[in-house]
């Protein structure tokens, strides 16, 4: 998927969620506004984000970290890792991260 480390994965998933999601309380509209600025953005940018997302949902993290990352980032009121992983799941499928393309792959 991705060689960089695991730090700079969860450091793109807080910068996205929190352009996108701790200002605004739906979560329709936060995707919505995502899935609107992506059209301007590097295409690539897309495709990190989308495995930026896998990679965090993946993630063995000590416990509490996820949790921690997605309550400050998103405002979102999650109680521990499994609501914090449910609710990045949720966020990668409203932005339709399963169709990014990788326009750099060779």
């Amino acid at each position: 998927m991705t060689d960089e480390p695991i730090t700079a994965t969860l450091e793109r998933v807080r910068a996205f969620l929190e352009r996108f999601y701790h200002a605004e309380a739906s979560d329709d509209r936060a995707a919505s506004a995502a899935l609107q600025a992506s059209l301007g953005d590097d295409p690539q940018e897309r495709w990190r984000n989308a495995q930026a997302f896998g990679r965090a949902i993946d993630a063995e993290l000590p416990a509490g970290e996820l949790q921690q990352l997605v309550f400050r980032a998103s405002g979102r009121n999650v109680l521990t890792d499994d609501e914090a992983r449910e609710f990045l799941e949720r966020v990668y499928d409203d932005n339709a991260f399963d169709v990014a393309i990788d326009y750099d792959e060779d």
